[in-house]
């Protein structure tokens, strides 16, 4: 006959047995719900980076004023664009609508800042490329002039570009772990 003692052993055996299955499941949708997570914050990043971004063109208009400024240069216009990434972001399609928009502004002065060229592309680049970049600024109007400052943020950009490449290996490092976790709590799970 088994004793009273032992059946509660037993019970007690059982229940923590139960309560171990539990946390494992428990750890395993959240486990789940974080990879979801993390592969839905990776999908919205490249949709963002290829669709959107490439056709998002913001004007901010601001109006400086300051007696400093003479007042035969009141009332001119000038528009700042950088960062066209002509080979990537910007194809031989969309630099049209970028000039355009540019015009409709109707700048006095117009400033480029930034990549012109994206440094990934360069020796990709057809004189055809070319020769429709340089056509689409040529019609670019600024009664004043049109000028362009860029060799420092070449360099600069080429560092912030290595620098997210490194953080989107690391980002997937996490992913591949938790994957690798996953993983092992399902076969964990065969094995018991």
């Amino acid at each position: 006959m088994v004793s009273r003692l032992e059946k509660n052993k037993k019970i007690e055996k059982e229940i923590k047995k139960e309560v171990k299955i539990e946390k494992k499941e428990k750890r395993k949708k959240r486990n789940r719900k974080f990879l979801a997570f993390i592969i839905s914050l990776l999908i919205i990043f490249f949709i963002y980076s290829y669709f959107i971004e490439p056709n998002l063109l913001l004007v901010n208009e601001k109006v400086i004023l300051s007696s400093n400024i003479k007042e035969d240069l009141h009332g001119i216009k000038i528009v700042h664009f950088s960062d066209l990434h002509y080979g990537s972001s910007i194809n031989s399609k969309n630099i049209k609508k970028v000039i355009t928009k540019i015009n409709e502004l109707k700048p006095d002065i117009v400033v480029f800042t930034g990549d012109l060229l994206d440094i990934r592309y360069t020796e990709k680049y057809t004189k055809k490329e070319i020769d429709v970049l340089t056509d689409a600024l040529k019609d670019i109007n600024a009664s004043l002039g049109k000028y362009s400052i860029i060799t420092i943020i070449i360099i600069l950009s080429l560092a912030i570009y290595i620098m997210i490449l490194i953080l989107i290996c690391l980002l997937i490092k996490v992913i591949l772990y938790m994957v690798k976790k996953v993983l092992q709590l399902e076969y964990m799970d065969l094995i018991i």
